[in-house]
């Protein structure tokens, strides 16, 4: 007899035939298969309890480096070389997508998140090798974006830049024009040079931030278009920040031309600042009126604000300013100078002026045209009048034991005013000491210690909060309540310093104030 030939098994997909017995239908291999696979249909879900009782048991599979990787590239040759596979994969997505919406758009969403730059190489490579190849698809391009920015954007001719049509409506050009000149076109948000810069909202209008001074700024194309509607600082960063300027002062010549006309001759001293000096007095100081815009810490050369700190340390003799101080008090500055550089109008001496209550219109509107820091509200005001004409004016705070004296200003020289302005608080409000601080950008506190005040040392060290439209103290952020109320933005779960700057403030430097007292 013939022994029973052994005969191959059709039901395997091995490269390699397994053999099996004549009086088998499969081979082993095949078997076992089948046996699985019908005890799967039997106990749904029983394979995936195991494997979860076996993952919490503390076991892993341990994979070869580069599996994950294999496997991919291995199932994306698949899709892209097989017709039938590819088609049978495109309906199973499309019908998970009708069952389980929730879910594939929140899978999509964290892989767009992962994978955001690669899909932005993507689409700036697709967009560029189709431009390159397809003339007219690069033209309906153009033509696209042409229309938009027609429909939707305006030339503005105050600053010969683009901006949106309702914003050319409701923004003062005297305002844009400013700005221009404050930014000296340089972006607001990733300091770059460019000279065609658009309106844009610090905080965005989707999230309810208003058209008004505080929250609009200029800004390139760049960060303009791809911040979108997400919070500066917080949400959004720009890619690539200049940190390039290094000359942070301010020397246009209409300072030049205006301290000539006080009667200070001014050159530039070779450092970005200004020599002044008097033909009636043989003296001279540097000024320096540095830009608040780049001078504050969001410009790395300022070294986090503190230019005005290597200034003061370079010439503690030298006087330091803001540009927004000039341009908001022109007067005011200039009859500072003159006064310290002892070219002050001569007025009346203080004994011939009587001591009045000045009402806070009144002292307002002093104290804007004689006070380098501007008017403030106070519940003590106490002036020296001519007849009619206000001569000097003091601010003072009541700290119940005592006051502080908050602004103190005069009509040119008066001998003897500042102690005949405290003799008359001290009359009319009681006699109580007297602090105050001197900012010692400008003053060295020698008039305060003729009439008596004492030195009690200098304050911690100080920061203006620079704004848009204005520069504030360090009091107007102080705490959580005040942010809340003055910040456009607020979000309770974010730590002051970031609620600050998602509002795009920042900080500048300033000398710590010298603290006199009179007893």
């Amino acid at each position: 007899m013939k022994a029973n030939p052994i005969k191959s098994c059709r039901g395997c997909t091995d490269a390699a035939v397994r053999a099996k017995m004549p009086h088998e239908e499969q081979c082993n291999a095949c078997r076992k298969k089948e046996l699985n696979r019908k005890w799967r249909l039997a106990n749904p879900g029983a394979m995936a309890a195991n494997a979860r009782k076996w993952r919490e048991a503390g076991n892993k599979t341990v994979r070869p480096e580069g599996y994950e990787e294999q496997q991919r590239l291995k199932k994306l040759e698949k899709y892209r070389n097989d017709p039938e596979h590819r088609e049978k994969a495109k309906a199973a997505a499309k019908q998970r997508r009708l069952e389980k919406p929730d879910i594939v758009k929140a899978e999509t969403k964290s892989w767009m998140e992962r994978n955001r730059p690669a899909v932005r190489r993507y689409q700036s490579d697709y967009q560029r090798e189709r431009r390159a190849s397809d003339p007219e698809f690069h033209q309906r391009l153009l033509t696209a974006q042409s229309m938009w920015r027609i429909r939707h954007w305006a030339k503005d001719p105050q600053s010969n830049s683009w901006i949106r049509h309702l914003e050319n409506q409701s923004i003062d050009p005297v305002w844009r024009q400013r700005l221009h000149v404050w930014q000296d076109n340089r972006c607001y948000m990733c300091n770059k040079k460019d000279n065609n810069m658009t309106i844009e909202h610090i905080i965005p209008r989707s999230r309810s931030g208003p058209t008004v001074k505080q929250n609009i700024v200029y800004t390139c194309s760049s960060c303009n278009y791809s911040r979108r509607a997400l919070i500066w600082g917080t949400e959004w960063q720009p890619r690539n920040v200049d940190t390039s300027l290094t000359d942070l002062t301010v020397t246009y010549k209409t300072i030049s031309h205006a301290l000539r006309e006080a009667g200070l001759e001014a050159a530039e001293n070779g450092r970005g600042g200004f020599r002044i000096h008097s033909d009636k007095r043989a003296s001279s100081r540097d000024l320096y009126i540095l830009s608040t815009f780049a001078a504050s810490e969001r410009n790395v050369s300022s070294r986090d604000g503190r230019f005005a700190c290597i200034l003061r340390d370079a010439d503690p003799n030298a006087i330091i300013l803001f540009d927004y101080e000039w341009y908001a008090r022109a007067k005011a500055v200039l009859n500072m100078l003159r006064s310290k550089m002892g070219i002050a109008e001569k007025g009346i001496g203080a004994r011939e002026l009587s001591v009045v209550e000045v009402s806070a219109e009144d002292a307002t509107v002093f104290l804007r045209d004689h006070h380098v820091m501007g008017a403030v509200d106070a519940p003590f005001r106490i002036g020296l009048a001519n007849g009619e004409m206000l001569c000097g004016v003091g601010l003072f705070a009541d700290h119940g034991d005592s006051y502080e004296c908050v602004r103190l200003a005069f009509r040119g020289h008066v001998p003897g005013g500042m102690t005949r302005i405290i003799q008359g608080l001290r009359r009319l409000h009681g006699n109580r000491p007297v602090t105050s601080f001197i900012d010692t950008r400008y003053a060295t506190g020698a008039g305060h210690g003729t009439v008596g005040f004492t030195y009690e040392g200098r304050t911690e060290e100080t920061y203006l909060w620079v704004l848009p439209d204005r520069v504030q103290h360090q009091r107007y952020l102080s705490n959580d309540n005040k942010m809340s109320r003055n910040l456009l933005y607020f979000n309770p779960d974010l730590p002051r310093e970031k609620n600050i700057r998602a509002n795009g403030i920042f900080k500048v430097w300033v000398p710590p104030r010298a603290k006199m007292l009179l007893a």
